[in-house]
């Protein structure tokens, strides 16, 4: 009895106490990200790291990775039989040097990791077979995984737009996926992460905003949700997209020759692309696609055109697919356009599906803020919610 209640009296410490462990923990060793793909742990930069064992801060000397950690971590876990969340979290320093986070979901089927910098979605592994779904973020073909646009969705004209009389500078997709997110909860299966304006934000977007970003996990399904707030007392003017990119091919071919999209309901796909040079929308093109049983397979020069930007609604369940047909990725979504993309010319082993609730601007657009197609104007003290759900199969 004794035993018993001194675990739950430790587990409770420990678990209460886990975000103030977390944000004491920012003070020490950083790690290195460990090679993408390979399942190895993370290596200390530093000699010492604080470690969360019981709901104190104990001190232990790892000379070569933190493998001894999760081992007293597993224990701790096992002794007690509780689910800690904490116990999946794990720092290193990304590619720009920049001092991250990566948290971990899991269920029976999915292993899911998430970095606190730009609350970006990096690795879905399938637990029985260890085998990753996304992109892991080579710069040879494109540095990013899974990044979310916001308040921008693509290219500004002259990279720059008109608000308020003022002329503001800004760049491709906006500033929140290159920005440190703080989690504000987790639980076994969901967690969010916050981004607030500040000072800075305010200098190239001159509007207070709170940005949410919440990852559920349910079997084999990752629902993404996004929360917009408005705390000032003037419309909030912005946009918000998903840029998840997908392994393809997925079966160790040499090419995505030969694999394919599927969309459902359809019979035909309606697009438009991009200028190869500005990245403006062409809204002159209707270019068609015709689909054989929703489907169309990829052939040389599919990707050379840029960007497949998908506007009208026309579907709202795009999966990827394997050259015999089989869907291995689908994506659920209800946003008013979608894009499709892998780097031009470069026969880059993924594909992008992108919800968008936001979009370039057009060759002959004016530059004001309030006239950009598909805006959203978010009044004072209301919020904007929006998701899509990955499917992995």
């Amino acid at each position: 009895m004794i035993a018993k209640t001194i675990g739950f009296l430790s587990s409770t410490i420990f678990l209460d106490n886990c975000e103030t462990l977390r944000k004491r923990e920012l003070n020490y060793g950083k790690l290195t990200r460990a090679k993408e793909n390979t399942g190895e742990p993370p290596v200390l930069r530093r000699q010492e790291r604080l470690l969360v064992v019981t709901g104190f801060l104990v001190p232990l000397r790892v000379t070569r990775s933190g493998s001894v950690f999760s081992l007293i971590l597993l224990t701790f876990r096992n002794i007690h039989n509780v689910k800690l969340s904490f116990a999946n979290t794990y720092r290193y320093l990304d590619d720009k040097e920049k001092d991250c986070m990566r948290y971990v979901l899991e269920n029976d089927t999915l292993r899911v990791e998430i970095d606190s910098f730009g609350a970006e979605l990096k690795s879905v592994k399938r637990k029985s077979n260890d085998k990753e779904y996304m992109w892991y973020a080579d710069k040879k073909y494109w540095g990013r995984t899974s990044p979310v646009l916001f308040p921008f969705v693509g290219n500004c004209k002259n990279k720059e737009y008109r608000y308020g009389g003022k002329t503001y500078a800004i760049g491709q997709h906006g500033f929140a996926r290159d920005m440190e997110h703080a989690m504000e909860s987790q639980t076994e299966d969901t967690i969010w992460f916050s981004l607030h304006s500040d000072e800075e934000t305010m200098k190239k977007y001159p509007f207070a905003f709170v940005l949410k970003i919440g990852y559920k996990l349910a079997g084999n399904e990752l629902k993404v949700m996004w929360k917009v707030e408005n705390p000032d007392t003037k419309t909030l003017y912005f946009s918000i997209g998903a840029h998840p990119a997908f392994l393809c091919p997925f079966h160790d071919e040499e090419s995505k020759l030969g694999y394919g999209l599927q969309f459902a309901g359809l019979k035909e796909l309606h697009h438009h692309g991009n200028t190869e040079d500005t990245g403006l929308s062409l809204m002159n093109e209707d270019l068609v696609i015709p689909l054989e049983d929703e489907k169309v397979y990829f052939t040389p020069g599919f990707f050379d055109r840029c960007t497949y930007m998908v506007e009208g609604k026309q579907t709202g369940e795009v999966s990827l697919v394997t050259p015999d047909g089989k869907p291995y990725v689908t994506m659920d979504f209800d946003a008013p356009l979608f894009a499709i993309w892998s780097p031009e010319g470069k026969d880059a082993p993924f594909v992008c599906i992108e919800p968008w609730y936001g979009r370039c601007d057009a060759e002959d657009f004016d530059g004001i803020l309030e006239e950009r197609a598909y805006e959203n104007a978010l009044e004072p003290q209301q919020v904007f919610e929006a998701s899509y759900s990955i499917h992995y199969l």
